[in-house]
């Protein structure tokens, strides 16, 4: 029988050691799908930081934007005051005037 076994190439073993055996191949597949989703992992990983470098230039580039509106507003805001004053100061002066105008044309009635 080893005879025949060894001329077919069968090596003899006993339950113990084949499923010992089973068991090395089991971990090797394991292993190789282990690194399928190692390789998966890696592409996503790839991905993400693609995304997130173009999240972050648009995030940059949105964030410059607000500053210089920001900065457009407060200078806008300087002048609007500014006109407000300035038209306060002639609504001022055109009531002041109005107020001399109507005394001297009371005194001018009066006379």
């Amino acid at each position: 029988l080893l005879d025949v076994m060894l001329e077919k190439k069968v090596i003899p073993v006993s339950p113990s050691i084949f499923y010992a055996y089973l068991e090395v191949i089991n971990i090797g597949l394991r292993n190789i799908a282990i690194l399928d989703n190692l390789d998966e992992l890696r592409r996503r990983v790839e991905l993400f930081k693609q995304k997130k470098g173009t999240y972050a230039a648009a995030h940059n580039k949105v964030g410059e934007n607000l500053e210089k509106a920001l900065n457009e507003w407060k200078t806008e805001d300087d002048r609007f005051k500014e006109l407000e004053t300035n038209a306060d100061k002639v609504i001022s002066a055109l009531d002041t005037v109005s107020v001399e105008e109507s005394v001297g044309a009371e005194e001018a009635l009066d006379s």
